[in-house]
């Protein structure tokens, strides 16, 4: 499935914690989204929680696409968030190690990953589900889980 990016409103829910020295890197990749016609909405993380509600209302705030500029644990909340027909998901990678976007294949150049979320085919992904939380990659349970928390 393709999507015309001329008319899309684009949510980006943003950690700031994510990544911290690629702050340039995302703005480099908004802006190269802007200037492909996008509409760019940046709604900055403050606390856990966030990136869920706010893709919660991504649709009702008439996003016709989110993107999770953070680590995995942000993707994790926003795919949380994401209930029943949801705008489709993008990311842009910021966190340490990225499993997800490096396993789809994102890259690390701004002007790919900007490519890919305007011109890219959606792609389905199917997500495990844990005691009532989905994920993408991987969950840990014992000790591994309580690391990682």
């Amino acid at each position: 499935m393709s999507y015309d990016a001329a008319a899309e409103r684009l949510l980006v829910i943003y950690n700031p914690i994510a990544g911290r020295r690629r702050r340039r890197f995302l703005s480099r990749v908004l802006e190269a989204l802007e200037r492909r016609g996008l509409s760019v909405r940046l709604e900055p993380t403050k606390k856990r929680g966030d990136a869920e509600s706010l893709a919660r209302g991504a649709k009702e705030s008439g996003a016709d696409r989110v993107v999770v500029a953070g680590g995995d644990g942000t993707i994790n909340e926003s795919l949380n968030g994401l209930e029943g027909p949801t705008p489709p998901l993008a990311i842009v990678p910021l966190g340490t190690a990225n499993v997800l976007a490096h396993e789809l294949g994102l890259g690390h150049r701004a002007e790919a990953v900007a490519a890919a979320i305007a011109d890219g085919q959606a792609r389905a992904v199917t997500l495990g589900l844990v005691n009532g939380r989905r994920f993408s990659m991987m969950a840990g349970v014992g000790f591994d889980a309580h690391v990682v928390r």
